[in-house]
């Protein structure tokens, strides 16, 4: 969810904890500046008279913000985005020197508050003539004074691509955090990886394919947050053609193959390439091909069944997305049940062999 803060002379909360959508995006278009080009120039002056950007009050704005609903598990954003030199010194009077240091307390305390969880982005936009050492001072600051803080400072040019690109970081900064905090214990100590043979890795093994009796069939009940044993096969495992061969079958395969090198790895997983099978035999392989994945690191092997909850977790909320994205899709005047593409996901399975 985004809040966005406005500030200059005054600060104000346009929005609250609005959702990611195009109701979000067309409100952030709502508040674009209509001023014309003439008046855009006179307002880097008009700030400095006028005492018209202020961070001090928004900086308490946002520190508000970012308390209302905070959980330890929460991954949080703060994205400051300034055209200019603050002005508290002038409203405050107090001199430039005793601001700043002010506005680098506030900062720090707020990256103290909540350490590796949030992200600061401190981006000055404007031209190459603009004063923007306060933001860079206040993200500098801010890193010597938290050990576990992440503040950064963006400088933007004048052109859209700039701030597009910054906003990207941002996103992208966020979804690292994320993924680290899946697991607790990634805050506090650095995971091990695992060394595995990659497909094209000359020194992997020479055995194709590894195969596995399958004990038992779990996937994710989203009504009870826990997993259900089941009998039927992994939805994964066949595509529309196989259906009638599927009905024709008199009981589900008993065996897994997987094959012994990796096709890929992300940040804590990694994935095979594999197939069920009716014997302990790569020649017994059935239906169609599907992808494993295990955890990449050694602290993690323990955790069994359990380590894959919040990954089962994050693909069922996706699928239940694309039902309710379909189902707006199919309310289009023009939409077509051939041509018109829709989006799925597929149910995850956790085997156990």
């Amino acid at each position: 969810v985004v809040s966005l803060v406005e500030f200059g002379k005054t600060t104000r909360v346009q929005f609250e904890r609005e959702p990611v959508s195009w109701a979000l995006y067309n409100k952030l278009l709502n508040r674009r500046d209509k001023s014309t080009f003439k008046d855009r120039q006179a307002k880097q002056w008009s700030d400095a008279v006028k005492n018209d950007s202020n961070y001090l009050p928004a900086l308490a704005k946002a520190r508000e913000l970012l308390e209302k609903n905070d959980h330890e598990g929460l991954t949080l954003s703060l994205f400051f985005l300034s055209d200019g030199a603050p002005t508290d010194a002038s409203q405050l009077n107090i001199s430039p020197r005793r601001a700043l240091q002010k506005m680098c307390n506030e900062l720090i305390s707020i990256a103290g508050k909540y350490g590796k969880r949030l992200n600061i982005t401190l981006a000055g936009f404007g031209g190459a003539s603009r004063d923007f050492s306060a933001l860079e001072r206040m993200a500098r600051k801010t890193n010597d004074a938290c050990d576990d803080a992440n503040a950064t400072f963006l400088y933007c040019e004048k052109m859209c691509n700039a701030i597009s690109a910054a906003v990207t970081s941002v996103a992208t900064s966020l979804a690292e955090t994320r993924t680290a905090l899946m697991n607790q214990d990634g805050m506090h100590r650095k995971l091990t990886k695992r060394n595995i043979a990659r497909e094209g890795d000359s020194t992997g093994s020479v055995t194709e394919w590894e195969i596995y009796r399958i004990l038992s069939h779990y996937v994710l009940d989203p009504t009870r947050d826990d997993f259900v044993n089941v009998a039927f096969l992994p939805p994964g495992s066949f595509r529309e053609s196989d259906i009638e061969s599927v009905k024709k079958r008199t009981s589900n395969p008993k065996f897994l193959a997987i094959k012994s090198l990796a096709i890929d790895s992300g940040v804590e997983r990694v994935a095979y390439r594999c197939r069920l099978s009716d014997r302990p035999a790569p020649d017994g392989m059935v239906l169609g091909p599907m992808v494993a994945k295990e955890t990449d690191h050694f602290e993690r092997i323990d955790e069994h069944i359990a380590f894959h909850k919040s990954f089962c977790k994050t693909q069922s909320l996706a699928a239940y997305l694309a039902y309710e994205f379909n189902k707006r899709l199919h309310a289009l005047p023009d939409y077509d049940e051939n041509t018109t593409p829709r989006v799925e996901f597929l149910r995850c399975s956790i085997l156990v062999v």
